[in-house]
């Protein structure tokens, strides 16, 4: 595997990451 190609899977990873995070905290907000 080429670097750029993992470079671009953890950084598809790394927002994938993100946004289940602000979706998490989001709801925990609604929650609240």
């Amino acid at each position: 595997m080429k670097t750029t190609e993992s470079k671009a899977i953890s950084k598809k990873i790394a927002t994938n990451m993100t946004v289940s995070l602000v979706q998490n905290s989001e709801r925990w907000f609604g929650v609240l």
